[in-house]
Protein backbone atom coordinates (compact mmCIF):
# COMPACT_ATOMS: atom_id res chain seq x y z
CA UNK A 1 0.00 0.00 0.00
CA UNK A 2 2.66 2.18 0.72
CA UNK A 3 4.24 1.77 -2.60
CA UNK A 4 1.04 2.60 -4.35
CA UNK A 5 0.53 5.60 -2.40
CA UNK A 6 4.53 7.03 -2.99
CA UNK A 7 3.16 6.37 -6.84
CA UNK A 8 0.14 8.68 -6.34
CA UNK A 9 2.45 11.22 -4.39
CA UNK A 10 4.67 11.35 -7.05
CA UNK A 11 2.20 11.79 -10.04
CA UNK A 12 0.54 14.77 -7.87
CA UNK A 13 3.68 16.57 -7.41
CA UNK A 14 4.51 16.06 -11.08
CA UNK A 15 1.41 17.30 -12.39
CA UNK A 16 1.84 20.33 -9.85
CA UNK A 17 -1.28 19.32 -8.15
CA UNK A 18 0.59 19.86 -4.40
CA UNK A 19 3.64 21.37 -4.26
CA UNK A 20 6.65 19.70 -2.90
CA UNK A 21 6.85 20.92 0.59
CA UNK A 22 7.21 18.22 3.27
CA UNK A 23 5.01 18.28 5.79
CA UNK A 24 2.04 19.05 2.98
CA UNK A 25 3.08 15.46 1.52
CA UNK A 26 2.61 14.09 4.76
CA UNK A 27 -1.28 15.55 5.13
CA UNK A 28 -1.55 14.17 1.02
CA UNK A 29 0.32 10.71 2.29
CA UNK A 30 -2.14 10.08 5.42
CA UNK A 31 -5.59 11.07 3.12
CA UNK A 32 -4.26 8.71 0.23
CA UNK A 33 -4.11 5.72 2.96
CA UNK A 34 -6.60 6.29 4.46
CA UNK A 35 -8.98 6.90 0.73
CA UNK A 36 -7.24 3.76 -0.37
CA UNK A 37 -8.10 1.55 2.84
CA UNK A 38 -11.72 2.79 2.95
CA UNK A 39 -12.31 1.50 -0.95
CA UNK A 40 -10.00 -1.77 -0.24
CA UNK A 41 -12.42 -2.08 2.88
CA UNK A 42 -15.64 -1.64 0.83
CA UNK A 43 -14.53 -3.36 -2.04
CA UNK A 44 -13.59 -6.65 0.17
CA UNK A 45 -16.76 -6.34 1.68
CA UNK A 46 -19.01 -6.19 -1.35
CA UNK A 47 -16.97 -9.49 -2.77
CA UNK A 48 -17.88 -11.12 -0.47
CA UNK A 49 -21.60 -10.22 0.39
CA UNK A 50 -21.62 -11.18 -3.93
CA UNK A 51 -20.05 -14.19 -3.08
CA UNK A 52 -22.09 -15.51 0.01
CA UNK A 53 -25.25 -14.16 -1.53
CA UNK A 54 -26.17 -11.45 1.67
CA UNK A 55 -25.98 -8.13 -0.69
CA UNK A 56 -29.42 -7.59 -0.59
CA UNK A 57 -30.52 -9.13 2.83
CA UNK A 58 -30.34 -5.87 4.94
CA UNK A 59 -32.69 -4.02 2.11
CA UNK A 60 -34.94 -6.87 2.19
CA UNK A 61 -35.33 -6.78 5.92
CA UNK A 62 -36.17 -3.12 6.43
CA UNK A 63 -38.47 -3.19 3.53
CA UNK A 64 -40.43 -6.04 5.29
CA UNK A 65 -40.36 -4.16 8.54
CA UNK A 66 -41.19 -1.14 6.83
CA UNK A 67 -44.70 -3.00 5.53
Amino acid sequence: MKRLVSIILNFMIKNNVISKDTEEIEFYRYGIEITLSSLINITLISIIGIVTDYTFESRDKIHKNVQ
